[in-house]
């Protein structure tokens, strides 16, 4: 059937699974080719010297202890100091690093035992213009320095565990949340019945739940005897459609009706706004149930419609009709605690 209740939950499930598969992908992809494990824990060394063979085994971060002479240049950004190159020299072998600092405080002139966990980076233009002007201030030549200089420097300023750490909450809880919304609507879709929108109905009709909706079925097929909007009438239910909930109701079990209105804001455009209209239903049972986002004609039409053929249906809002609706639920309510 078009108009099965049952079609209409599985198409909404689909639409979330779908939206749920293509979070998924890319969120599960990224968890999978981002080094979390590395930047959170990178890799201790001994010694400093070894960082090319570490960048040559695919290591990126490395954490190590080291004694270390500042080269007299700082890393600037945007007039900003915002770190300092030191050098390591034994053996005739050079090794760089850049250690990040406070704009406000000065670093040692020598580091020592210093611990330092870095990023492993190949040597850019920025490093090359410090090497040259380490070059010039010792007058050496550049070339002679760049052949005893490790071709990888040991960047702490690239080391931002805490961004790691964020990203890794971050892509976790939305693959958590796209995964659990893929498995809800998956089983949704094998067995709508279990969906949260057929609550209310099975709530009014208890155990015949499912003979009702066979029957909500066949009339919205072959029975319609009103369309409003997104409210449908047939013969004996009322079923309201708005995305992605539907809801069902006996027309037998109602007991008051009304329309609301609310001045709703466009997004993104302050100074346009328009009205909305919701359908409001109070049923036996103390069941409420609720439309919203309607067109005034829509909820006006519904309104006449029960006005005109369920004369034993409250409908409209007042204070009377809310008095009145409030004693006829607790006269039911009353009467089943009695019935039990």
């Amino acid at each position: 059937m078009k108009n099965s209740i049952f079609l209409y939950i599985k198409k909404v499930s689909v639409i979330f699974i779908i939206i749920s598969v293509i979070i998924l992908i890319p969120t599960v992809t990224l968890l999978i080719n981002i080094p979390f494990d590395e930047a959170l824990n990178p890799k201790s060394i001994d010694s400093i010297e070894t960082i090319n063979d570490e960048y040559k085994k695919g290591e990126l971060y490395v954490n190590t202890r080291v004694d270390a002479k500042y080269t007299g240049y700082d890393y600037v950004k945007r007039g900003i100091v915002c770190g300092s190159y030191y050098y390591y020299l034994k053996d005739n072998k050079c090794t760089f690093i850049l250690v990040q600092r406070d704009p406000l405080k000065k670093l040692p002139g020598e580091l020592k035992s210093y611990e330092i966990s870095g990023k492993i980076s190949k040597i850019d233009n920025y490093d090359i213009k410090m090497m040259k002007g380490v070059a010039k201030d010792l007058d050496w030549d550049y070339n002679s320095l760049l052949k005893i200089s490790s071709p990888v420097i040991l960047n702490q300023m690239n080391y931002q565990p805490e961004v790691y750490l964020y990203l890794l909450v971050v892509l976790g809880l939305l693959a958590a949340m796209s995964g659990s919304v893929f498995i809800i609507h998956t089983i949704y879709f094998f067995l709508p019945a279990l969906n949260p929108n057929m609550l209310t109905l099975y709530r009014l009709v208890g155990r015949n739940g499912t003979k009702i909706i066979e029957t909500v079925n066949d009339e919205l097929e072959n029975d319609v005897v009103l369309q409003c909007g997104n409210i449908t009438f047939t013969r004996n239910f009322i079923v309201a459609k708005q995305f992605p909930a539907i809801e069902v109701v006996p027309i037998s079990k109602i007991i008051w009706i009304y329309e609301r209105e609310a001045l709703r804001k466009i997004r993104f455009q302050k100074k346009h706004r328009h009205m909305i209209y919701s359908l409001h239903i109070y049923c036996k049972n103390g069941i409420y149930i609720f439309s919203p986002k309607n067109l005034r004609k829509d909820v006006e039409m519904a309104e006449d419609y029960v006005s005109e053929h369920f004369p034993g249906i409250i409908v409209g809002y007042s204070k009377v009709n809310k008095k009145n609706a409030k004693r006829r639920i607790e006269r039911e309510e009353s009467g089943r605690k009695q019935n039990k």
